[in-house]
């Protein structure tokens, strides 16, 4: 059978329901018509100019990111010309019938998503919510380390789990950690509920420095293992999953995670 862009809306909201979004995100069908057949989706955390000439390149027609498209993040669109970066992405889209969608902030809670996918390459158990008392997921997570690890060493791994080399840390290398916060993205109005929490660490993107100082003074450190690296094996978690539901139910589409590294920081 044929996928349409309606059976690949119910296939993620199955999974993610868009209802479980924050109030301020912008999730769903961003490009599209719901009644278009489908062949080959890409999945990406952001649709970057190289994502968007890999879809055209390998002749993808839908795409799949985690950040939405238009966004708080975005210029607001008062017209499409193909004068400024978001202008030509959409009138590229559109000349080319790709469609667009984004799963984002419900796609951080729902089971297998952004954060259950840290906690378990963190390598944490006992898994509990970071925020009490909420009827949808938690957008955070707490778990422990058993045995509890050096910093210095927790660091490390996360960084090789992360095949990334820019993660960061606050506080004494040899400082033993157990109880653990983790955000994937950026989770900084979170650090309050982790350190109320008592968690010896929380884990998470874009901490700056004021704020890393003062926690670390309060008695939490910090980890900052950046936005993209805690966030991207959820391109490859959607992949799978559209692929495996396809195959199961004899749709013929093709699921591939963009080979593109949107790592905006390098190091030396």
């Amino acid at each position: 059978m044929i996928a349409t862009v309606d059976w690949i809306i119910g296939v993620m909201d199955r999974w993610a329901p868009q209802s479980w979004a924050v109030d301020s995100d912008n999730v769903g069908l961003m490009i599209g018509d719901k009644t278009r057949p489908v062949n080959r989706i890409l999945t990406a955390l952001d649709l970057t100019e190289s994502v968007l000439e890999e879809a055209l390149n390998e002749k993808f027609d839908f795409i799949i990111t985690h950040h939405p498209l238009f966004s708080r993040h975005t210029p607001p669109i008062d017209r499409i010309t193909s004068d400024t970066p978001l202008g030509r992405k959409i009138l590229t889209l559109i000349n080319n019938n790709i469609g667009v969608f984004c799963a984002h902030t419900n796609l951080d809670v729902a089971p297998g998503g952004v954060n259950d996918l840290l906690f378990d390459l963190v390598g944490l158990s006992n898994k509990e919510k970071l925020a009490d008392g909420e009827i949808a997921p938690s957008l955070g997570l707490i778990g422990y380390l058993s045995p509890p690890k050096e910093l210095a060493m927790l660091t490390k791994n996360l960084s090789l789990a992360l095949n990334s080399n820019v993660v960061r840390y606050t506080g004494s290398p040899s400082r033993l950690v157990h109880k653990i916060g983790i955000c994937g993205g950026r989770g900084v109005s979170l650090i309050p509920m982790a350190l109320s929490k008592k968690c010896d660490a929380f884990i998470t993107g874009d901490i700056d420095y004021h704020l890393a100082m003062n926690t670390l003074e309060m008695g939490m450190t910090l980890i900052d293992a950046t936005h993209y690296a805690t966030e991207i094996p959820i391109a490859r978690a959607i992949a799978q999953h559209l692929q495996a539901t396809a195959d199961t139910n004899n749709f013929q589409i093709e699921a591939k995670c963009t080979r593109t590294n949107g790592q905006m920081f390098k190091s030396l």
